[in-house]
């Protein structure tokens, strides 16, 4: 089964440094880095938390439009990681170009150090060519902490 480890390093409040490495029996592993910038508002932070422990519990109106709204932006972010995770050079187009097509036989591992562990909602990363969250393509998706 490929792995995907994703070792994030924050370099500021809104930037980091992630280096993906695809590892995979009987290949060379191969690495691609990047440095992006990926803010995250306090309305976005409080937004999902609205939606992922509030929601379900308060379904009544307005909730399903408030929901709606937050939807939207949840898969402009998971678009936007996307991007930036694997658009911005060669290594990363490589990879991911790799990798697309086995997604569903791909572990995904996030790891990076617990203080910075709810810096990135990698959970929302999503291809934008298939409009689809990577953690549910993935035949596992889990987060672990650099030691």
């Amino acid at each position: 089964m490929p792995t995907l480890r994703v070792t994030q390093s924050t370099l500021s409040a809104e930037t980091f440094r992630v280096e993906a490495s695809l590892e995979e029996e009987g290949q060379p592993r191969r690495i691609a880095v990047t440095e992006f910038d990926f803010p995250i508002t306090p309305q976005d932070r409080e937004d999902l938390r609205w939606y992922l422990e509030d929601y379900l519990q308060y379904a009544a109106d307005p909730a399903p439009k408030v929901a709606a709204r937050i939807e939207e932006r949840i898969a402009e972010m998971g678009v936007d990681l996307f991007k930036a995770m694997f658009q911005t050079n060669e290594d990363s187009r490589d990879l991911w170009a790799s990798l697309r097509d086995r997604l569903n036989e791909t572990r995904i591992e996030i790891v990076s150090d617990v203080r910075e562990a709810a810096s990135v909602p990698w959970e929302l990363l999503r291809d934008p060519r298939t409009d689809t969250p990577l953690s549910l393509s993935a035949r596992a998706f889990v987060r672990a902490t650099s030691a």
